[in-house]
């Protein structure tokens, strides 16, 4: 979908799939870059590019992937180029551990409370003394 290095058809392709296209030199140096995407400032708290595993990889001749968990989990791709380097192509998506950690509070902590609140007030009832008929 994309010739390698040239920005005019890697912006669109990116811009589209959600992803970061790059162009890495023999030392895994940025030569290129496709636009910001939401997923930027979780990749920036990352090693540096250069320091990855997957790119270490590319850059001698194996193609490999990445993936980082957190909150914002990024997987990436390094792919050698034959004539040195590396293309780069970096997604994110947001963990979906963080929705489960929601919805187990939602179903837990709702019925929990309903529990005690039902408890509670019959606890109270036991203490409360009864009250003479007439």
């Amino acid at each position: 979908m994309i010739t390698a290095w040239l920005p005019a058809s890697c912006e669109p392709v990116a811009r589209r799939e959600g992803v970061v296209i790059a162009q890495l030199d023999m030392q895994g140096a940025t030569i290129f870059r496709t636009g910001p995407m939401p997923f930027d400032q979780a990749d920036a708290q990352l090693a540096p590019w250069p320091a990855r595993d997957e790119v270490r990889a590319a850059l001698v001749g194996n193609r490999t992937f990445g993936r980082y968990p957190g909150s914002m989990r990024i997987l990436t791709l390094a792919q050698p180029r034959p004539e040195g380097g590396a293309l780069y192509i970096l997604s994110g998506a947001k963990s979906p551990y963080r929705l489960i950690v929601g919805l187990e509070i939602v179903t837990i902590a709702i019925p929990a409370t309903v529990l005690l609140l039902l408890l509670s007030s019959r606890w109270r009832r036991r203490r409360d003394p009864p009250v003479p008929q007439p």
